[in-house]
């Protein structure tokens, strides 16, 4: 039998790194405990959730929140951004050598100038313009 030491490691021990490694792609950290535990409120926090459960909501002034009735500026998914992919495409050299000019007139890297005009063509297309 072989005795365990700090370098040694046991089979059992090799295949839940291996687990924990192809799940999480990191060596797991020993010791932590459950990080998502919940924790009970201390007695000075449940003497401040009783005092503001007693303010009636008449009484909370809300006068220093923005209007929030007008509407029409606001964006849906101003923040959103689409997932990109890598992928390799041959181009002919002369499309290539037009789009980094015109990308370069419009002061945008040529790459971004040809995504953003494959977009354009794309929903074009969709909406069958």
């Amino acid at each position: 039998m072989v005795a365990h030491s700090a370098n040694v490691k046991s089979l059992t021990d090799v295949a839940e790194e291996e687990v924990i490694r192809s799940i999480s792609a990191r060596k797991a950290t020993p010791g932590k405990g459950n990080s998502m535990k919940k924790t009970q409120p201390t007695e000075a926090q449940k003497k401040q959730l009783k005092a503001l459960d007693a303010i009636r909501d008449a009484d909370i002034d809300l006068s220093d929140i923005p209007d929030q009735t007008n509407q029409r500026d606001w964006v849906r998914g101003a923040m959103y951004k689409p997932l990109m992919r890598a992928i390799s495409i041959r181009l002919p050299a002369p499309d290539i050598a037009l789009a980094q000019d015109l990308a370069g007139k419009k002061g945008l890297p040529y790459q971004t100038y040809i995504k953003q005009l494959l977009h354009d063509a794309l929903i074009r297309e969709q909406a069958g313009i």
